[in-house]
């Protein structure tokens, strides 16, 4: 018997990687971030949900620090309501001014 494996891939919908491209461009020149939900589809992980930066978030040019309580609060309402099914896959943030 022959097995078939898939290569793991990340799949991000456009309309999420061009919000967080907006994010990135209203911020700039500090750094952003946030959270990124999604659900596991095999190997494969599917961002569905972002958070993105508050008023208690602390950025400046070279880091971002997710301190706003939103975060949190979004990320759990989701959960809810898929009923566990998206969950939080990691963070995100820029680096508008270095590597």
């Amino acid at each position: 018997m022959r097995r078939c494996f898939l290569k793991p891939s990340i799949l991000l919908p456009r309309s999420l990687f061009d919000a967080l491209v907006e994010q990135r461009t209203l911020r700039q020149p500090r750094e952003t971030g946030g959270f990124l939900l999604g659900v596991r589809r095999g190997p494969h992980l599917e961002i569905t949900h972002h958070t993105a930066q508050g008023w208690s978030d602390i950025a400046t040019r070279s880091s971002f620090e997710r301190r706003g309580a939103h975060h949190q609060r979004d990320a759990e309402a989701i959960w809810r309501r898929t009923v566990g099914e998206v969950g939080l896959i990691g963070d995100w943030h820029t680096h508008p001014v270095g590597s």
